[in-house]
């Protein structure tokens, strides 16, 4: 049974993928890292066949983008990341030591398939890291202001009658914003508006 380790800081990050991971009973979960000063040598004791690592400038997944030994512990690395820029996506597609990336914005499909491509040792880049790759921005989908709001009281956890009322709107306004919303970003989920919100430092 392949093996995961997470190395992430954020709680959201590590409750997703936990989720994730344990929704597949051939995948085996076997630490969350939170303090990256250990994680070498977690890596080198249990050899796992797939490590998560959140990108965050100052801890060691910089170390593991730029090729450090921590890569000769574990068969694949998946990068996860806030927000992405072209050089560095291409970057990260030439690695040896990278087999993934995907930004922690991406829906719940992609997270899945980023881990079955990387536990399996095949390169793979999200749809909205690719869009990056190719000069489109993710996070610019032409939300209108009223739109925006409406993302961060829905990703803060609000009711579409909460909203309606705090906005002093109709419901059914709230619903065409919610679709619209759904539509500019390819989201669905309660927790796929929350990476966007968080993204765009909404919440």
């Amino acid at each position: 049974m392949p093996s995961i380790v997470i190395a992430a800081q954020s709680e959201l990050v590590c409750t997703g993928l936990a989720e994730i991971i344990r929704h597949r009973p051939d995948w085996q979960l076997i630490r969350i890292v939170k303090d990256f000063t250990v994680l070498e040598e977690f890596l080198k004791a249990h050899r796992p066949d797939l490590l998560i690592s959140e990108y965050l400038s100052g801890n060691c997944s910089m170390e593991i983008i730029n090729g450090s030994r921590i890569s000769a512990f574990v068969k694949n690395i998946m990068i996860l990341s806030w927000k992405m820029n072209a050089d560095c996506v291409q970057s990260i597609h030439d690695s040896k030591s990278i087999t993934g990336f995907v930004l922690i914005a991406a829906g719940i499909d992609d997270l899945e398939q980023a881990i079955d491509n990387c536990i399996n040792g095949r390169k793979y880049l999200c749809k909205k890291v690719l869009s990056v790759a190719a000069g489109d921005d993710p996070g610019n989908e032409n939300l209108t202001a009223r739109e925006i709001q409406v993302l961060t009281l829905v990703a803060r956890g609000n009711s579409t009658k909460s909203i309606a009322d705090m906005l002093s709107v109709s419901i059914h306004t709230v619903n065409s914003h919610r679709k619209n919303i759904i539509k500019k970003l390819h989201i669905a989920s309660q927790v796929e508006f929350m990476h966007h919100a968080l993204h765009r430092h909404l919440i």
